[in-house]
């Protein structure tokens, strides 16, 4: 049984999360080198950040996602882009812990400092410190989110080019 009308299509997960190309204007397969340099840029200068944990799982995590990606673009390798999308997966999620780790520290902190023994008498500081204290953390979330984004349509866009290696719509010319 077919509906009637042709705006009563079925639901098929298959086209979800799939662009054409790259950017509006760049072929898939361009713009996955281009995102596996940049992958390899980003994930080089995370090891210039410091030696905590965090950064150093960062850099390891984007340097290997941008091998990846850039091996799996120009030898049209379908696990290699495959592994990439894990791996990127993978840094999207630690990019979400961190920021999730941000909002409570910040939190933290702001009712700490709120409630010290110093302000209890005095509201206008305590309420001052609170507003304060979500400022800082609404703004030193920002670059987190703006990066996740960025992270997440350079994801789609690499899984985009996942599906053509995989259906034949990208195809080595040799």
């Amino acid at each position: 049984l077919t509906p009637p009308f042709s705006y009563f299509q079925p639901f098929k997960p298959d086209n979800m999360c799939e662009v054409k190309k790259c950017c509006c204007c760049v072929d898939l397969r361009t713009g996955a080198i281009v995102m596996a340099i940049l992958q390899l840029i980003g994930g080089a200068g995370m090891f210039g950040m410091g030696a905590e944990w965090q950064n150093i799982l960062s850099a390891l995590v984007g340097v290997g996602a941008g091998v990846c990606l850039l091996f799996g673009a120009i030898k049209y390798h379908q696990m290699a882009t495959l592994v990439y999308l894990v791996l990127q997966m993978i840094e999207i999620v630690l990019i979400g812990v961190a920021m999730l780790v941000g909002i409570i520290a910040g939190t933290a902190v702001t009712v700490a400092v709120s409630d010290h023994p110093d302000l209890q008498g005095n509201q206008d500081v305590q309420g001052a410190v609170q507003v304060g204290g979500a400022i800082v953390v609404v703004l030193t979330m920002i670059p987190f989110g703006i990066i996740a984004l960025f992270y997440i349509y350079f994801w789609v866009c690499a899984f985009s080019f996942y599906k053509g290696l995989k259906t034949g719509e990208i195809a080595s010319p040799a």
